[in-house]
């Protein structure tokens, strides 16, 4: 039957569409907000996040790459979060619309 639709579809479709909105508010409050380094963890892990959903609703398989992948992000973030950010300092931008990191 064409143009019919199950609910558990419906589910799905919407549940994607509410997780691509809530991803595009998240890149852009770092867009606007966050420095270079952090914009790019935040559409980095946008990308793993839609992976490992895409592996749960779909059944789509991880491979060992993206494993690869995610634990080498991990891994950065982890330590530009605990020693990158030590001796940095953050300062307004020059055009006021966020805030910049230096050293």
């Amino acid at each position: 039957m064409h143009g019919v639709t199950s609910f558990a579809q419906l589910q799905v479709t919407m549940l994607l569409v509410v997780n691509n909105a809530l991803q595009g508010i998240l890149s852009s409050f770092f867009f606007k907000y966050a420095d270079t380094i952090l914009k790019k963890y935040s559409s980095t892990m946008a990308t793993i996040f839609t992976g490992l959903m895409s592996a749960a609703l779909f059944g789509h398989a991880l491979t060992i790459n993206f494993c690869i992948g995610v634990t080498i992000v991990f891994i950065s973030m982890h330590i530009f979060f605990s020693q990158g950010m030590q001796n940095t300092r953050c300062v307004p931008h020059p055009h006021g619309t966020s805030c910049m990191c230096v050293a």
